[in-house]
């Protein structure tokens, strides 16, 4: 089947982010588990990837790429404010261990 460029790239990165999930999250006490929700998960690509497809073949490519850009953005959005949160709270550990030792440490 020929893919459009957003199919096609909507397609890699959802294959990655799955690989990525199945590698990082099933056990083998889980596989049964999770079996299901994969089977699920790579049914739903399938669909979008058709749906992506189907736009760019009726003329509405555009669309097409602003339904493959917006959760990529969503989730620059999401991972750069989580960093800033984790480095905001590294700072003031850091800065309430320097408190402590100042205090512990008797200026001459």
């Amino acid at each position: 089947m020929d893919f459009c460029k957003p199919a096609h790239i909507y397609l890699i990165f959802s294959l990655l982010g799955s690989i990525i999930y199945i590698l990082t999250t099933i056990s083998y006490k889980t596989l049964s588990e999770e079996a299901r929700f994969i089977f699920w998960q790579f049914i739903a690509i399938i669909v979008w990837t058709c749906i992506l497809n189907i736009l760019c073949w009726a003329g509405f490519s555009i669309i097409s790429w602003i339904l493959v850009a917006i959760p990529l953005i969503a989730l620059t959005i999401i991972i750069v404010a989580e960093i800033s949160v984790l480095h905001n709270k590294f700072i003031e550990e850091k800065n309430k261990e320097q408190r402590t030792k100042e205090k512990l440490i008797p200026n001459f």
